[in-house]
């Protein structure tokens, strides 16, 4: 929302079944279960201790170019000999030249399912696909029917333990919780899971990422290509005033399914054409309050960012592959 450059890499790997061949061929590993590919170590985070969804350690920068540095730089330096949550994979620039050396199957997200973007993210998205397929990058429809799922299982895991973790770190701080985390503290309260309860949301959660993974695996374009990447909004509106913020279901589903994903800004806000359609009828409460946020003369300006988004241990691929999408997008603009 504010014009930077933003690298979520990959943080914890999955069990063999769950990972490509490739990716568990290049870690060498055993036992690839909650590791990191950078370095966490010394970093404080949300709900420390759990091993359901880890927070990511990744750059924010000014330009596509810095986060490549940074991440290629940070892998290079053997992160795993002093930490050791992170798994020993090298840096592979060859997968970067391969993505930059042809055309792209690219996964579009128009949208999650439920909240509906706001028209200039929805403008500068279909602008980009124009631009990409111009190009000769191949741009398939990606079916977004369980990205639901994945949020509601992050709501279940924000109440695991009854709010307890955050309501200790808040009680330190003495100041009031912002009212969208106030709302999930009052449904969680009183309601921590019991051990049996909460393995159960972990089998969800595996089951929603090996479908996730069939899923992607089974993809392929108009001429035969498997999937690279996806890409697709960020938010689904621009920046809004404190404290209204209610929906983030474009990003939480893959921090649930860990996978890594680059925001990057596009466009801006441009009140002459981004109308909002009159007759448009929204689609739950959600997509209602999302709606009525917008306001074309008041975000006239705003930044428009979108993302690019890969399987797990794909960072590589990602950085290249939002490098060459961002590419496209400025030199036609």
């Amino acid at each position: 929302m504010n014009g930077i450059y933003a690298f979520k890499p990959t943080v914890s790997l999955l069990p063999y079944h769950l990972v490509s061949e490739d990716a568990y061929a290049r870690a060498s590993l055993t036992d690839c279960s909650q590791s990191s590919r950078f370095p966490v170590t010394g970093v404080a985070g949300p709900t420390e201790g759990q091993e359901h969804v880890h927070f990511s350690s990744g750059p924010m920068a000014r330009d596509m170019e810095s986060l490549t540095y940074f991440s290629r730089l940070v892998a290079r330096s053997r992160p795993w000999d002093f930490d050791s949550k992170c798994v020993p994979l090298p840096w592979d620039d060859t997968v970067l030249q391969d993505i930059q050396s042809r055309p792209l199957v690219i996964g579009l997200i128009r949208d999650d399912g439920v909240v509906k973007v706001h028209p200039p993210i929805a403008r500068v998205l279909e602008e980009a696909v124009s631009k990409l397929e111009q190009q000769g990058h191949e741009i398939v429809l990606w079916d977004t029917s369980d990205h639901h799922d994945c949020v509601k299982i992050m709501d279940q895991y924000y109440a695991v333990d009854g709010f307890e973790d955050v309501r200790r770190d808040i009680a330190v701080a003495g100041e009031p919780m912002i009212p969208h985390v106030q709302s999930l503290a009052d449904r969680a309260e009183g309601k921590a899971l019991s051990v049996y309860e909460y393995w159960q949301v972990n089998k969800k959660k595996h089951e929603i990422r090996l479908k996730f993974l069939q899923r992607w695996n089974a993809v392929r374009s108009p001429s035969g290509k498997p999937l690279d990447v996806l890409l697709g909004p960020t938010t689904a509106h621009t920046a809004i005033p404190h404290h209204k913020w209610r929906w983030g279901g474009y990003t939480k589903v893959w921090n649930l399914l860990d996978y890594p994903a680059i925001s990057f800004p596009t466009d801006q806000v441009r009140k002459e054409v981004d109308v909002q359609p009159s007759d448009y009828e929204p689609r739950n409460d959600l997509d209602a309050w999302n709606w009525s946020l917008y306001d074309a003369d008041m975000m006239d300006g705003h930044k428009v960012s979108l993302q690019v988004i890969g399987k797990t241990l794909n960072d590589e691929k990602v950085l290249a592959a939002a490098t060459v999408i961002e590419d496209i997008w400025r030199s036609q603009t």
